[in-house]
């Protein structure tokens, strides 16, 4: 497969022939990279907390009751931050379009000239991601790290279930037995 079919999908290229920024692209490049892996590790990890999270639950509470924010182990201090619950955000766009069809039509009329000099103009920073260019070799690379991932994925639901099917068979000897 030749890569060079894609070219027709480039738009507009600029070459950066600066040293320091393509040297600089290159150190963003390996930063998102490592974030990447960190944001990947930290997906399989959030089931694992939601554990003990869990765990931790029934304490928080009892804690929030008595107003305290330290608990302590043998080990560790946990000092509570932020104390969870339920909370009711306002949806004002909501409310004001319903208030909308419930006065007449000059009160719409100022209510939406009320809107529109209450809009404030903001200044939007670019946003960009540096990735290296695609090659072959790059390309076959990404399909065999998307292979991988989804692989890895098949392969931990079918651990699960197999760890399901085995302590249900632990459950059937044990009855078999009784």
């Amino acid at each position: 497969m030749k890569l060079k079919a894609f070219e027709e999908f480039i738009v507009e290229q600029v070459d950066i022939e600066d040293p320091e920024i393509a040297k600089q692209m290159n150190h963003f490049y390996d930063l998102q990279r490592k974030i990447q892996e960190y944001e990947e590790e930290l997906e399989k990890m959030k089931d694992e907390f939601k554990g003990f999270e869990g765990q931790l639950r029934p304490i928080m509470d009892g804690m929030k009751e008595t107003g305290e924010k330290l608990a302590k182990t043998e080990d560790f201090i946990v000092q509570i931050t932020r104390f969870g619950g339920e909370r009711k955000v306002p949806y004002y766009k909501d409310a004001f379009e319903n208030a909308l069809t419930k006065v007449n039509a000059a009160t719409q009329k100022v209510l939406m000239e009320a809107l529109e000099a209450s809009k404030k103009v903001t200044q939007v920073k670019h946003s960009f991601k540096i990735d290296k260019a695609l090659t072959e070799a790059s390309f076959i690379e990404k399909i065999k790290g998307a292979l991988k991932s989804a692989m890895n994925k098949l392969l931990s639901v079918f651990k699960k279930e197999n760890k399901n099917i085995d302590d249900a068979n632990k459950e059937l000897a044990k009855l078999a037995r009784s």
